[in-house]
């Protein structure tokens, strides 16, 4: 009887409690899908709500507390922000790939605490600025100097967060701990906004604006002893480039594809490139290069080189809108065998002559395109072995932009993202 009883209990409360806890987890999902800032893959939304809802549950605290949820969910909608803004995420899929939402889903908000800095023990209200002086580094030799920084410097506070990150041993030590340099580094960031004089970011295409372009004249790629950019190569040709690429670039971002006018209008901006290349006797220089380094197009390039690329490029200006996963998966993607194909071509016929080809072929793909209606990539990939160059291009820039330094290697990088993008699609397979 009395086994009974407690069965009965045990499935009452399944009853009542069940569809509450889902109604619970709905509603929280409901409001991470409508006021997230990063589109949020099939089934995330109700995958952090209900981390998100566990939590309160698990947490005593969060149960005293009205506004502990409410919180809670704008932890996560700010983790979902940061994604976006400063690692690039375009959707947030996974975990794998954006772990900082799942992270904060898993910690309920204790709205008891907070954080005051101060100095000789009056708080910093916000504009006020810390200098730290200069202090030796290693030898009497070297010195490091801090230079000021107002309080709403989010990236210094972010950049020495992670140094200490990558110091705690213990997964559970190094979520919370992370998940409170966020939450300082949203409340520095929000006293900022009030502040005419910022840090300059990292010009990340999330946080860049116009249409591409803005060479600061600093692009070091990754691999070391590559040809630079003659000094009389013109910025202003680097940047138009720039700006067709990064045009098209977010087509993709936010279509999948790329439009007729895209094909057009880099077809005219790299021929505008090339030319000047030829002029200013980079062609040359560049052709010279690649035969003797055979071993480049023979492998291709690890992720971690592709990674330092993609930052530099984004450092030297605004070449590339697609985030660092599609950028990478675009330079290592290209089969070894058109790698190889280029670099006999480049030995038959010469590099001007590929690049004549590659224009050419990129205006036939416009044609195409606006003869089909439509710029979808798998309906346009049927003909794609009439224009043979473009696959070929791929495995070109993609080697050049991890070796070129300057205005040339930067324009270079714009043109592996586009060219390089549309092989991810298998624009260039099949022939």
């Amino acid at each position: 009887m009395k086994l009974a009883c407690a069965v009965a209990v045990v499935v009452l409360l399944m009853v009542i409690v069940g569809p509450a806890r889902a109604d619970q987890i709905q509603t929280i999902a409901g409001e991470l899908a409508d006021q997230t800032s990063v589109p949020l893959g099939p089934g995330v939304a109700d995958e952090l709500a209900a981390n998100i809802w566990t939590a309160h549950e698990d947490t005593p605290y969060a149960l005293e507390e009205a506004d502990s949820l409410t919180l809670s969910i704008q932890s996560v909608l700010r983790a979902i922000m940061l994604s976006g803004e400063l690692a690039g995420a375009t959707e947030i899929v996974n975990e794998d790939l954006t772990p900082l939402p799942w992270w904060q889903s898993e910690i309920a908000i204790d709205d008891r605490v907070s954080v005051v800095f101060s100095v000789n023990g009056v708080p910093l209200q916000p504009g006020d600025v810390l200098e730290f002086g200069t202090v030796p580094v290693g030898s009497s030799s070297s010195t490091f100097t801090v230079v000021s920084v107002p309080e709403g410097g989010t990236a210094g506070l972010l950049i020495a967060g992670l140094a200490l990150l990558g110091m705690l041993s213990k997964v559970r030590i190094r979520k919370q701990f992370l998940t409170c340099l966020v939450a300082l580094c949203l409340s520095f960031a929000a006293s900022a906004q009030e502040q005419q004089s910022k840090p300059q970011p990292l010009c990340i295409y999330t946080s860049c604006g116009g249409n591409g372009g803005g060479y600061q004249g600093n692009y070091t790629p990754p691999l070391a002893g590559g040809p630079g950019s003659p000094g009389s190569f013109s910025v202003s040709v680097a940047n138009g480039v720039a700006s067709s690429s990064v045009t098209a670039q977010n087509h993709v971002n936010t279509t999948s594809r790329y439009t007729a006018a895209d094909y057009t209008a880099m077809a005219t901006s790299m021929g505008t490139f090339f030319s000047e290349m030829d002029a200013t006797g980079s062609t040359a220089t560049l052709q010279s290069w690649i035969l003797t380094h055979s071993s480049l197009f023979l492998s291709n390039p690890s992720s971690q080189e592709v990674m330092a690329a993609y930052t530099a490029l984004n450092r030297a200006g605004y070449a590339v809108a697609v985030s660092e996963s599609t950028f990478v998966n675009a330079v290592v993607s290209v089969p070894l065998t058109t790698r190889r194909d280029f670099y006999d071509k480049v030995r038959q016929y010469g590099l001007k002559y590929i690049h004549a080809q590659i224009v050419s072929n990129l205006h036939a793909l416009a044609s195409m395109t606006a003869n089909q209606g439509t710029s979808n990539f798998y309906r346009v990939a049927l003909p794609m072995c009439q224009v043979p160059w473009i696959g070929i291009g791929a495995a070109y820039f993609g080697i050049a932009s991890l070796a070129i330094s300057g205005p040339v290697g930067w324009g270079i990088g714009a043109v592996a993202t586009f060219v390089g993008t549309g092989s991810l699609f298998e624009l260039f397979g099949g022939c």
